[in-house]
């Protein structure tokens, strides 16, 4: 390059005239210097003008190559066995959503739906008929024991199962009995025993019988109101077998007012008693009944007073199922019938019907409401052992 010109505009001339070659650190000639670069020397204060080296790295990752990728590559190419069955990373489809795409074969699990099962399957939840209710069904006479339903006989009844299982023979007699476990079963009875049963003709209407080694007698006829009666020997039946019981009613009479009392069937004479002889006295009934219940009424003659009364009695006893009905007036107690048995024709009755039913064992105008008590033995003795011992109607010990 020339230098020393004294002219400025010679030397900017020369400058823009300059070629790459003109450079002090760059060489004279191109020639010879093919795949040579230019580079910045290590003291950072000229050009170097070497051989260029370009790192092709990857021949060195290449098989053959100073660092080759065999090892990886061969990893990846059989990693899908790593995630089938006993490889190190097994995948669990449960993990997985969607439908697989190849179809599976489910594990053995039928065990699990059968009976004591974890996942027990009922077949009411099932549609259609079992293979063993179609075998069933199809069986002409599947079961033993029984009778037909073609085969009863609504007019002289239907075949026992007696408790041995086996039916009854037709025509043999069986009887009721109560087993261990307090449960009802049929016992072909034997021919000696003796029966005594009843057949019902219709409403009150029934015929009694007494039945030993193929003898029948009739023992009633007709309804039971105009029964036939046996004749028993004189002494046959001794006043220590003939059972009697007691009965009474008490209560205070409203002035004015008056009480209708019913007694048991079969009772004796009463003894009445009144706080007031004249103003209390003995009249008839307002009702009409066409029977021999003992009924009477007791009228509290008085205007303006109120008299407490009380009516005992002994009757020849049926059952012995002792009873007590209470009569109030809003919720003060009035009245008190107490028995050792019910009264006439309510042992037929519920409650309910006994409430509703028309004929009252004491009946008065003020009454508004009936509580009817069925006391076990133990509480209803003690309602008469006070009674005795206080020397007090029944009235008197619950109002």
């Amino acid at each position: 390059m020339a230098t020393g010109l004294a002219d400025w505009w010679s030397r900017v001339q020369a400058l823009l005239s300059m070629k790459f070659l003109d450079l002090t650190d760059t060489p004279g000639s191109y020639a010879g210097q093919a795949g040579t670069v230019p580079k910045v020397t290590a003291a950072e204060d000229s050009l170097d003008w070497s051989e260029a080296k370009v790192d092709y790295h990857s021949a060195r990752h290449e098989e053959g190559g100073a660092d080759p990728l065999t090892g990886i590559i061969t990893k990846l190419n059989d990693h899908s066995a790593r995630h089938e069955a006993g490889g190190s990373d097994v995948i669990s489809v449960a993990g997985l959503s969607g439908l697989l795409a190849s179809a599976q074969t489910p594990l053995a699990h039928k065990t699990s739906h059968q009976d004591g099962g974890a996942d027990e399957i009922n077949i009411a939840g099932l549609s259609g008929t079992s293979a063993d209710l179609a075998s069933h069904i199809a069986s002409s006479d599947p079961h033993t024991q029984y009778q037909k339903e073609s085969e009863k006989d609504v007019a002289n009844g239907y075949a026992t199962l007696l408790s041995d299982g086996a039916l009854a023979a037709p025509g043999s007699d069986v009887r009721l009995t109560r087993n261990v476990s307090d449960n009802i079963t049929f016992i072909e009875r034997t021919s000696a025993e003796i029966v005594a049963y009843f057949h019902r003709i219709a409403i009150n209407d029934y015929v009694g019988y007494i039945y030993k080694s193929g003898i029948v007698r009739e023992i009633l006829t007709a309804a039971h109101s105009a029964a036939t009666p046996i004749d028993h020997p004189d002494g046959s039946i001794s006043q220590a077998k003939l059972k009697t019981d007691t009965g009474s009613v008490s209560g205070q009479i409203s002035a004015g007012s008056y009480v209708s009392i019913t007694m048991n069937n079969y009772s004796l004479f009463p003894n009445i008693y009144s706080a007031n002889q004249v103003s209390v006295h003995l009249t008839g009934i307002p009702n009409s009944y066409d029977d021999q219940t003992p009924r009477f009424a007791l009228n509290n003659g008085s205007g303006d007073t109120a008299y407490n009364y009380a009516v005992r009695w002994r009757f020849i006893a049926a059952s012995g199922d002792p009873i007590i009905v209470i009569v109030k007036k809003g919720s003060s107690v009035i009245g008190v019938w107490e028995s050792g048995d019910p009264p006439p024709f309510w042992e037929e009755l519920t409650l309910i019907e006994m409430k509703k039913h028309l004929e009252k064992p004491l009946w008065t105008p003020e009454a508004t409401d009936f509580e009817i008590i069925y006391p076990g033995g133990d509480t209803f003795k003690k309602l008469r052992k006070d009674m005795k011992n206080f020397k007090k109607s029944a009235f008197e010990l619950l109002k």
